[in-house]
């Protein structure tokens, strides 16, 4: 019998893939989202008028992001360049861009060959290309808290301080979700969860 008729038979083996290929499209967007946002945020202007909140694109963000050539045939893509701004100011490298670049196809790859998920299975290249995007939106993330919001909020951070242990609420989200669906410690947050709420009473 195919290998893929098994597959698609074993109702484990579907569940596993689809939880997988899913969390993986979901963590990306939230990544790709959270950098695109800030960056948007910290170049252009923005404010609250008549209690709607506003955005004004600046001619930096304009030639820095919305203008900007990402590639050897002229595109233009907002994800690219936000990404490739965060390599001019030294958050990553090229090593890091060209991981971004991979992990950004294999969403594609999720995203619209489902079927072939279905049908064959998550490689171990995916899987460690699932654990690189973990990887490398904390970079983003310990770089962006110590040199962007440190900075405007004026935070007295020590000499010693150890930045690559910085997280924000995204990544501490998608860390419980990966515990609770991988490492099986689901009754371990309940127990955290259940104390919170006895403290609270």
């Amino acid at each position: 019998m195919e290998d893929w008729v098994e597959m698609i038979m074993n109702k484990s083996a579907l569940e596993s893939n689809l939880t997988f290929a899913s969390l993986y499209i979901a963590i990306y967007e939230n990544f790709v989202y959270r950098v695109v946002d800030n960056i948007k945020l910290l170049l252009c202007d923005w404010g609250v008028k008549d209690g709607t909140e506003y955005v004004t694109e600046t001619e930096t963000y304009k030639s820095s992001i919305k203008n900007r050539i990402v590639d050897e045939f002229g595109n233009k893509d907002i994800t690219k360049a936000s990404f490739l701004l965060l390599k001019d100011w030294g958050a990553i490298d090229d090593t890091d861009y060209e991981l971004f670049l991979k992990i950004k196809k294999n969403r594609n790859n999720f995203a619209h060959e489902l079927f072939r998920v279905v049908l064959k299975g998550v490689t171990d290249d995916e899987i460690i290309s699932f654990i690189e995007m973990i990887n490398l939106q904390k970079k983003t993330t310990s770089w962006w808290f110590v040199n962007v919001e440190a900075s405007i909020d004026d935070y007295d951070l020590p000499d010693d301080f150890d930045y690559s242990n910085v997280s924000n609420l995204d990544c501490l989200v998608w860390q419980v979700v990966i515990d609770v669906l991988y490492r099986d410690k689901s009754d371990e947050y309940k127990k955290i969860l259940d104390s919170i709420r006895n403290n609270e009473a």
